[in-house]
């Protein structure tokens, strides 16, 4: 990804971090990415139910620049024990739409011979 394309995408500057241990916390990861630039939102994504960590979150820093450079500085780097995979944030409208108390669940049928998806069935 370049520089062009985190000046005019508007969530250029969230990046997705995955394969965090279940220990982290979001003092970690602030500590680990504060020095690329000011932090607009940090999340970590838990369990509805139980509150545990569901090892990934997001990081919102304010300036896209920070947010391309730390992306590439950290990803791969250790925190806690394990090697984070740092990746640009999505919105996935969909789901967002859909209520927190609401599950949805999918169904994904790929042609092994062909790696081509046959269909997807989503249902709530």
């Amino acid at each position: 990804m370049d520089a062009s394309y985190c000046n005019n995408n508007t969530t250029a500057s969230t990046l997705f971090v995955g394969d965090l241990s279940i220990f982290v916390t979001e003092k970690d990861l602030i500590h680990a990415f504060s020095c690329y630039g000011d932090i607009d939102e940090i999340k970590i994504m838990r369990c509805n139910e139980t509150k545990k960590n569901l090892s990934y979150g997001f990081v919102k820093f304010i300036s896209a620049d920070a947010a391309l450079k730390a992306q590439e500085e950290l990803n791969g780097s250790i925190l806690q024990g394990r090697p984070m995979r740092i990746g640009w944030g999505m919105r996935k409208p969909f789901l967002q739409q859909q209520s927190s108390s609401t599950a949805v669940r999918s169904s994904i049928h790929i042609n092994y011979q062909t790696n081509q998806v046959i269909h997807i069935v989503l249902w709530n």
